[in-house]
């Protein structure tokens, strides 16, 4: 959690007194991300010092994904150049665009979602509902494993 801390810190600093690429939007979604690491810490802290382990996991999972909102974004545009075999929707001049808009508050805004649809299926007894969670997150691992290997292709590997 202190790591994530100085990072998100670290990270607000530079977005305050740097030129970072793309809209004052984009960096609202980005330093939203920052807040919210230090608030999911606070509360996750909160509540292992309580011993109230089960609400300490739901803010520590919370908080993991927000502390990877960064790799959500790498993986989500790989994966929308991969689908639409070009910068649809982005402008790399000047690393914005409507998707790159969307992008900054989905990275961290859709894993949430999907997460607390989790929580909630979790206590479910409708085997519909459960279905349903299970169903999207495999969904997602499988455009996450995409992504991923566009990502390799694009980014990683030498061009032929």
């Amino acid at each position: 959690m202190l790591c994530a801390i100085a990072v998100s810190l670290a990270g607000q600093y530079l977005m305050l007194t740097r030129e970072v690429p793309g809209s004052p939007i984009m960096d609202l979604g980005t330093s939203i991300v920052g807040v919210l690491v230090i608030i999911f810490s606070a509360l996750a802290y909160k509540n292992i010092r309580a011993k109230r382990i089960a609400e300490h996991r739901r803010w520590a999972m919370r908080l993991f994904l927000v502390a990877n909102s960064g790799w959500f974004f790498r993986i989500g545009l790989m994966l929308w150049l991969a689908i639409y075999q070009g910068p649809v929707g982005i402008n790399f001049e000047t690393f914005d665009g409507p998707f790159l808009t969307f992008l900054a508050y989905a990275q961290f805004l859709l894993p949430l979602a999907i997460l607390q649809l989790y929580f909630v299926a979790q206590k479910s007894s409708r085997t519909s509902l459960v279905i349903g969670v299970a169903s999207l997150i495999f969904v997602c691992a499988l455009a996450t494993l995409l992504a991923v290997a566009a990502a390799t292709m694009m980014m990683w590997l030498p061009k032929m």
